[in-house]
């Protein structure tokens, strides 16, 4: 099970994730509010779905 949810995990990160983030950061030089808002964005819709499946089981 571990193996298969890192695996799952590896796909949809460099599919989805790697994209955005580097659409993101290309030609930054600076950190700015869009980098904290992309991960607070992320953070927040994790915690949320974990929370639901956590409650469900």
């Amino acid at each position: 099970m571990l193996l298969s949810g890192l695996a799952g995990g590896f796909g949809h990160c460099i599919s989805m994730c790697g994209p955005v983030v580097a659409a993101i950061t290309v030609g930054e030089t600076r950190q700015g509010v869009l980098h904290h808002l992309y991960n607070l964005g992320r953070i927040t819709t994790y915690t949320i779905l974990g929370a639901l499946v956590g409650l469900s089981g």
